[in-house]
């Protein structure tokens, strides 16, 4: 009898902000930049969701 593959449940995030509000998502949400981050940012926008 062949297995049944398990599913992966999707992954959800949460952006829980400065101010305390949590947010499911910070689409349209301006991220100011800052030099201290700057590398930190550069890196993420190379990141490849697979």
């Amino acid at each position: 009898m062949a297995k049944k593959k398990k599913e992966k449940e999707p992954i959800k995030i949460t952006h829980v902000m400065a101010d305390g509000s949590v947010r499911d998502s910070i689409e349209g949400y301006v991220i100011p930049g800052n030099d201290k981050f700057k590398v930190i940012y550069q890196i993420l926008a190379g990141v490849k969701v697979v």
